[in-house]
């Protein structure tokens, strides 16, 4: 599998030009923690949630759909297959439905 995503854009590169993309003030409140050995990124707590580790487990996922964000955001590259992706929006769909989730 190929990355989408030019090799020299970090973390934050990617997050900022989602917010942008989605209209959220660059100006709110930024953390990022470390949720089953993968760095997450929040935004104002659970507006905007992402992850663009290189290989997320599902059990991150789960994790970050628990706390029921806003906004998810992952990066394509770091699931194996289209199974895996797949599997994503149905984990969410069955933890929070009310989240809107993005892969880019």
């Amino acid at each position: 599998m190929v990355s989408n995503i030019k090799d020299d854009r970090s973390d934050i590169d990617l997050l900022y030009g989602c917010l942008l993309d989605w209209g959220v003030p660059l100006s709110q409140p930024h953390r990022s923690e470390e949720i089953d050995g993968s760095t997450v990124h929040f935004v104002n707590d659970t507006n905007l949630i992402a992850c663009f580790d290189d290989k997320i487990t599902e059990q991150t996922v789960r994790e970050i759909a628990k706390l029921k964000p806003l906004r998810a955001l992952f990066r394509d590259h770091s699931f194996e297959g289209s199974a895996n992706k797949i599997n994503v929006y149905e984990i969410f769909k069955s933890i929070s439905p009310d989240t809107t989730v993005k892969v880019i």
